[in-house]
Order: C-alpha cells, then structure tokens, then sequence
C-alpha cells in the first residue's frame, strides 16, 4: 500500500480543490500528512534486556509501545501497528 500512495500521481489542482478548510485556516495547506503518536502502558519485558531498553518510554516514565497513525488530504489514513521507539 506503501509504495502505492507513494507513485500515486495526484495534480496540484486536484489537492487544492480537495484540500480541507481547517488546513487553509492554519496554514497546513502544504502538508504532506499528520501524525499522531500514542504510548500505551505494557508490563516491563524482563527476559530480554534489549527488549527491555527499547520498550522505555520518556514520555510515560514507563516501559511502553508505541501506535502512530497518520491523516492525510481527502481522508488518507493509516493505523500502523505497535512499535518500539529504538528498534
């Protein structure tokens, strides 16, 4: 899907008719997408200490996972799955 949006040939035209008024608003007209990212709370992996630095979340104080998903112009979305930050 990736490298599909990625080819995917839209006109200048096409983005500006499409293009949502809050962007206009805010000046985010020329903004590719917008990402959000969500940390949620997991138990510590204790078996893996590699596993274990890498579920550390600065943002929580906590071992934690990371969900990012994106928006984009006329309702492009993506919920990626759960990740850790330094993998």
């Amino acid at each position: 899907m990736g490298q599909l949006l990625s080819t995917f040939e839209v006109s200048d035209e096409y983005l500006e008719k499409v293009c949502p008024p809050i962007y206009k608003a805010t000046g985010w007209e020329h903004a590719a997408f917008l990402l959000d990212g969500k940390d949620t709370l997991i138990d510590t992996p204790r078996l893996n200490s590699c596993l274990k630095v890498c579920c550390w979340s600065n943002k929580m104080k906590a071992s934690a996972i990371r969900y990012l998903s994106w928006s984009a112009h006329r309702g492009f979305y993506n919920n990626s799955a759960s990740i850790t930050k330094k993998c």
